[in-house]
C-alpha cells in the first residue's frame, strides 16, 4: 500500500524533503526555506547519467601524503557512491613553471568511478594568471573542453568543446545557488547549490541539479566543473 500523500525524506537526495501526492513523487521540495521547485527525472545509475549529484569535498595531506590536498565523493540516487575525486597539487618547481608562462597547471583534480577506474581529470592555471583556465581530459587523455575566464567579470566562464563554444558558467549568479550551467542558448543545464542542511562529518557538501538528460559531452562539462571549480574558483573568487 502506497504511503500517503505528505512530506518525506527526498529519495534523491538533493533535498531535505520532496512531495509525495500519493501516487508519484512530485517537483515540490523544501530544504528549511520556503517550497520551489526541482524537476525530477529517472537516471541510470552512472555519474553522467544522474539527475543528482551529491558532492563531498573535504582536506586531506599530512606528512604521508605531502602532495594531497584535497579529496571528494561523489554520490547519486539514493546516497550510492558513484565516483571519487583526488587532488594532486603540483610541485612548487612545476608550479613556477606555470606561473613564468609554461604550459603546466598548477592543480588537477583525477575523477575515478567507483571501481577504480578513471572517468576524467581537471588541471588548473595559477589562479595568478589571467584569464583563469581548466582544461578537462577523459581517461584516454582526450580533451573533453576548458573554461575559459571571462575577463569583464570574474565569476562568468565560457565553455568550449576543444574548439567551439558550448556553454556558460556562472558563479554565484544568485543568493544560495553556487554556480550554473547553460547551453550557449540559455537552457539550464545544471544548478549547484550549498547542502547545509544535511550536516557532514567534516568539509563541505553540495548538489548538483540536472533538469534534464545530458549527452555525454555536457554530462562531463557538468562533472568536471563540480569537482574542480566548485571549491577552488568559488572561494578564490568570494
Amino acid at each position: 500500500m502506497a504511503p500517503k500523500a505528505g512530506w518525506y525524506a527526498d529519495p534523491w537526495g538533493a533535498h531535505k524533503l520532496r512531495r509525495w501526492d500519493g501516487k508519484v513523487w512530485t517537483p515540490q521540495v523544501t530544504d528549511r526555506g520556503p517550497i520551489r521547485e526541482s524537476p525530477i527525472w529517472e537516471g541510470e545509475g552512472t555519474l553522467l547519467t544522474e539527475p543528482v549529484l551529491v558532492v563531498h569535498r573535504w582536506s586531506t595531506g599530512g606528512a604521508a601524503a605531502p602532495n594531497l590536498s584535497g579529496t571528494a565523493r561523489i554520490y547519486g540516487y539514493r546516497g550510492r557512491q558513484l565516483a571519487r575525486a583526488e587532488e594532486a597539487v603540483l610541485s612548487v618547481a612545476e608550479q613556477v613553471f606555470a606561473l613564468s608562462g609554461g604550459s603546466g597547471s598548477e592543480e588537477r583534480w583525477d575523477v575515478s568511478s567507483d571501481d577504480g577506474r578513471s572517468v576524467l581529470s581537471a588541471s588548473r592555471s595559477s589562479l595568478e594568471m589571467r584569464p583563469v583556465e581548466f582544461t578537462f581530459r577523459r581517461a584516454d587523455g582526450s580533451e573533453v573542453g576548458r573554461l575559459v575566464q571571462d575577463l569583464g567579470g570574474d565569476a562568468i566562464f565560457t565553455a568550449y568543446s576543444p574548439r567551439d563554444p558550448i556553454g556558460v558558467v556562472r558563479l554565484r549568479p544568485e543568493e544560495g545557488v553556487w554556480w550554473t550551467v547553460r547551453d550557449t542558448q540559455g537552457t539550464l543545464l545544471a544548478t549547484a547549490s550549498p547542502q547545509d542542511w544535511a550536516p557532514a562529518p567534516s568539509g563541505e557538501r553540495h548538489v548538483v541539479e540536472v533538469p534534464v538528460r545530458l549527452p555525454a559531452e555536457l554530462a562531463e562539462l557538468v562533472v568536471a566543473t563540480a569537482v574542480a571549480v566548485h571549491g577552488e574558483i568559488v572561494r578564490a573568487l568570494t
